[in-house]
């Protein structure tokens, strides 16, 4: 019997050929659409809090995005995906940020996005995996329950809609 080398994208195809039960005992529960729309305030305060306390890095420039934005930088179907359904709830974070006593803690969290992003940037080439590990960063797949990471999702839909998380598309870059 020999042994194999696998990388990333032969242990991705393996991992999705996995019964659904099976998947969800290596990863965790995935949220429902039932999950995502019964995200509150709740969920997104936990998630928000915990992003806040990275240190946040100098001031860069958070314009909004286009919906051009998924397909420049070469997202994959899943991510795409993920992202919609993050989008359920994605503006009850923007209502969240103005509603907070804290008037800095949305500047707070997309700053420390940015940076998380930025260092990713330098060490994955694969958009998807930088997806991933900001999903992490953001508290998913730490055994939470399928509303936390429904709450996950749309924490970064709306980063990912409202600020410069990931590249904007060219167009936008040059006007």
């Amino acid at each position: 019997m020999g042994v194999d080398h696998w990388g990333y994208e032969v242990l991705r195809v393996r991992a999705f050929k996995l019964e659904q039960a099976d998947l969800a005992s290596l990863l965790g529960p995935a949220p429902s659409r039932s999950d995502v729309i019964n995200v509150g305030h709740d969920q997104l305060r936990t998630v928000l809090f915990a992003i806040a306390r990275h240190p946040a890095p100098d001031e860069q420039d958070y314009r909004p995005v286009s919906p051009h934005k998924i397909a420049a930088n070469g997202l994959s179907d899943g991510v795409k995906a993920l992202l919609m359904g993050g989008r359920l709830k994605s503006s009850l974070v923007g209502q969240f940020f103005k509603a907070y006593h804290d008037p800095t803690l949305g500047d707070d969290v997309v700053k420390a996005f940015k940076d998380r992003y930025e260092f990713l940037k330098s060490v994955h080439s694969d958009p998807d995996l930088i997806f991933r590990d900001l999903y992490v960063f953001a508290g998913g797949m730490q055994g939470g329950d399928p509303s936390h990471e429904a709450a996950v999702l749309a924490v970064l839909a709306y980063l990912f809609d409202q600020c410069d998380i990931f590249e904007r598309p060219k167009s936008e870059v040059m006007q």
